[in-house]
């Protein structure tokens, strides 16, 4: 973001606590720096300031993501000069869907002095209930909002910025108070442009809108090792409320392999731990969340693996990029993995796509995080689960013995053959019944050579 129009949105200084300043003229200092490292203090030259003027330092923290790169581009800026004392010892911040500024004053009353850098407040992402229009855009006219953001922290009115210094900018969404105060003093930072022509205006907030409000929510967005670190950002869409971060372990054909990923996700998707088994391999995973801009979720740890058998089984089956599963083997489930799944993995980049698919036995957690399908980078992401009740093993699971054979005689007879002639065989004794053995049976059959 260039530096001028950085400064355009200097204008949103406020007034807190009044500072009186010395009806004589003081001499401040004069200067500014901007880095997008952080905070530079500047040395300037001295300057005479007005009547009712006080040596005044602006501190500004202003960003704005850049969706082709899909990173966040910072910029620090620290202003020194005369201002009005109207302007002292306030703070307030701006949003928009690809700008966020916040910004803190303070002034002294002395000649020539120098008052320490202040320190910005900490960001507050958390929604007060108002919603505002929201647009940013670089177009040669004006563009109309389609949709309302949601605001937070103070913000507490909805703004408009207009300006035709190239390239033009066009902003809407959510400003504190403090901003809007003192919108008539933008022009004082450009005294020297005449050309530079900047329209502002603002307007309380609502907790209804007539547009449809959707999430602006940035995260980190990346994915690779436990240890790797993220570098950029992405826009969330709006059905995405969350930053989630997403652990897990494949195990496939002899190999394993651990991944981390960070991206936006659904609230759905949050503190889902669990595994899914199969005959051919497994995914164990765990997904932790946070809810505003740029905030780092704890980073999650794989679950716990139980391989005690629960008298469950499943259809098993591990494909992956190709082919479908047909012939299934089926899959003595373990621990808590009660549900029957279905679950198929496709990750979309250009024309490329790779998937997975697996049949077995899952942790219900997994099955009840639902369906995805969210954009990272140049990638898309989906997953779809169907989940069902396992049936009782039908073979008994290794742990399972048979019961010891009773041969007590329980007082108990019945008339007793074995026969593998044509016709029925008239028993010609009685067997003495023995353990539960409570009642007599009789078993004919016409297949040829079949026993009485």
């Amino acid at each position: 973001m260039k530096t001028g129009f950085i400064m355009i949105l200097l204008l949103h200084i406020c007034v807190h606590t009044i500072l009186i300043a010395s009806a004589n003229c003081l001499s401040c200092e004069m200067c500014e720096s901007a880095d997008s490292m952080g905070p530079i203090d500047c040395n300037g030259y001295q300057f005479r300031c007005g009547e009712n003027q006080t040596c005044f330092t602006l501190h500004m923290s202003t960003y704005n993501i850049q969706e082709s790169r899909l990173s966040r581009v910072y910029n620090y800026v620290v202003n020194k000069q005369c201002w009005d004392h109207m302007g002292c010892q306030c703070s307030g911040k701006i949003s928009s869907p690809s700008h966020k500024m916040t910004f803190i004053t303070d002034c002294c009353g002395s000649e020539m002095c120098r008052t320490p850098l202040p320190t910005l407040p900490p960001e507050n992402n958390t929604h007060n209930g108002l919603v505002c229009p929201a647009a940013s855009t670089f177009l040669e006219t004006k563009f109309e909002p389609t949709y309302a953001m949601k605001c937070t922290g103070d913000e507490e009115y909805c703004f408009e910025f207009t300006s035709n210094k190239a390239p033009n900018v066009y902003m809407a969404g959510c400003a504190s108070y403090w901003y809007c105060y003192l919108i008539p003093l933008i022009g004082e930072f450009y005294l020297n442009n005449a050309k530079l022509k900047v329209v502002q205006t603002c307007t309380k907030a609502n907790r209804t809108s007539s547009l449809p409000v959707v999430n602006s929510l940035l995260c980190w967005q990346c994915q690779g090792s436990i240890n790797i670190k993220c570098e950029h950002y992405a826009v969330c869409s709006a059905e995405n409320v969350a930053c989630v971060t997403v652990i897990s372990e494949t195990s496939y054909g002899g190999k394993t392999t651990t991944q981390l990923m960070k991206r936006c996700g659904y609230s759905t998707e949050c503190n889902s731990t669990g595994i899914i088994t199969t005959a051919q391999g497994r995914i164990s995973r765990n997904t932790t969340c946070c809810y505003s801009d740029n905030c780092i979720s704890p980073t999650p740890t794989l679950p716990s693996e139980n391989n005690e058998t629960n008298g469950l089984i499943c259809d098993s089956c591990y494909l992956k990029d190709h082919g479908s599963c047909t012939g299934r083997d089926g899959i003595n489930c373990t621990g808590n993995a009660t549900q029957c799944i279905s679950y198929t993995q496709k990750v979309i980049e250009g024309t490329f796509t790779s998937s997975e698919i697996l049949h077995g036995c899952a942790h219900p957690s997994i099955c009840d995080s639902g369906n995805i399908n969210v954009t990272y980078g140049d990638k898309i992401l989906q997953e779809t689960k169907i989940c069902s009740i396992p049936a009782k093993s039908s073979v008994h699971p290794p742990n399972i013995l048979l019961p010891p054979e009773n041969n007590t005689h329980n007082g108990l007879v019945c008339p007793a053959a074995s026969t593998f002639l044509q016709k029925v065989y008239e028993p010609t004794y009685a067997m003495k019944c023995t353990g539960d053995e409570q009642y007599c049976f009789e078993f004919t059959s016409s297949k040829p050579q079949s026993p009485y």
